[in-house]
């Protein structure tokens, strides 16, 4: 039986995205397209998918495993790739804010 409680772990992520396009929209005074409510309603949906059917189980892990883990290369590598992709997106969109003004 699924109940619809587990995804009321996705509410907080729902207002905040649901308040940045009221920001958007009234404060910015910037067009809301039909794409970005698509984009935000899939986001959403996968929130609610992947609370509802994921599992709710995890291992306690106590700080030397962590240590252990956040210390191996891949890990290293994943979050410096992570990092500059977050730069050049932040720096690719603030180009193109320019290139339209």
């Amino acid at each position: 039986c699924i109940t619809l409680a587990p995804c009321l772990g996705c509410l907080p992520c729902t207002l905040h995205l649901c308040g940045q396009l009221q920001c958007q929209h009234l404060t910015l005074v910037l067009q809301v397209s039909f794409m970005v409510i698509v984009a935000i309603s899939c986001i959403v949906g996968g929130c609610i998918i992947l609370v509802s059917f994921g599992s709710h189980t995890s291992k306690v892990y106590t700080y030397r495993d962590l240590l252990k883990l956040y210390g191996k290369p891949a890990y290293v590598c994943y979050m410096c790739l992570g990092g500059a992709t977050v730069v050049l997106a932040y720096v690719g969109y603030w180009k193109g804010q320019k290139a339209v003004e």
